[in-house]
C-alpha cells in the first residue's frame, strides 16, 4: 500500500497532520500504541486484538521456553558427562592414572572451577594439576621428562605399605633402584 502524497507543509493544520500520520501504516501503529499507553481504557480494536493474541501466544510459548531450557541443561550435563568419561579414559591411557587419582583430580577441579567453566581441556588441566602436586608428593609421571612410569614404579606406595613387598627385600630393592637409575640416565642422555 503506497503512502499518500503529503499536502504542502506550510498550510497544514494539526488535524491534517494527524490524518496523514494515521493513513501511513507505520506511523499509525506507533500512534495507536502511544495512545494506548496514555489512555489504557480507550478502545483501539487493532491494538486490543493484537495484545490478546500476544498474551495467548506468550502463555503457550512460556512452557515451551522452559522445556527448551530444561533440555539445554540436560544436553550440557550429558555432554559434560560424555566429555568426562572420555577424559577419564584419556587420563588412564596417557598418564596411567588409577580411579582414585582421577577422582582426586576431579574433586580438585570442582573446587577450583566451582562456576563450571573450564578454561582448558581435561588433559591440559591434568598436566597443570600434576605440576602443582609434584612439589608435594610423587605422581605417576617423573618430573624430569614426563615419561610414563613403569607399573612397579607406580606401585611404590603400595609396596611401602606392604611389609612382604619387594622393596623390603634388599636384592629386589636394589634391582628396582638400578632399573630406575638406568632409565633416568638413558632419558638424560637422549636430551639435546
Amino acid at each position: 500500500m503506497a503512502t499518500p502524497a503529503a499536502p504542502p507543509v506550510n498550510n497544514l493544520t494539526e488535524q491534517q497532520i494527524l490524518e496523514a500520520l494515521l493513513k501511513d501504516p507505520k506511523s499509525r501503529r506507533v500512534l495507536q500504541l502511544e495512545t494506548k499507553k496514555k489512555f489504557p481504557d480507550y478502545p483501539i480494536p487493532e491494538i486490543d486484538a493484537a495484545s490478546e493474541i500476544e498474551e495467548r501466544f506468550a502463555s503457550q510459548l512460556n512452557p515451551l521456553k522452559e522445556e527448551v531450557e530444561r533440555l539445554r541443561g540436560q544436553l550440557a550435563s550429558k555432554q559434560s558427562t560424555d566429555s568426562w568419561e572420555g577424559a577419564k579414559e584419556e587420563l588412564r591411557r596417557k598418564y596411567g592414572w588409577s580411579d582414585k587419582t582421577i577422582e582426586s583430580f576431579k574433586a580438585d577441579l570442582e573446587k577450583e572451577f566451582a562456576n563450571g567453566e573450564k578454561p582448558l581441556g581435561y588433559t591440559d588441566l591434568a598436566e597443570y594439576w600434576m605440576m602443582k602436586r609434584n612439589a608435594l608428593q610423587p605422581t605417576g609421571v617423573t618430573t624430569i621428562s614426563g615419561r610414563q612410569m613403569q607399573a612397579e614404579e607406580q606401585d611404590m606406595r603400595k609396596m611401602l605399605d606392604d611389609p612382604t613387598s619387594d622393596i623390603f627385600n634388599p636384592t629386589k630393592a636394589k634391582k628396582l633402584m638400578q632399573n630406575g637409575w638406568e632409565a633416568a640416565k638413558q632419558e638424560l642422555a637422549m636430551r639435546p
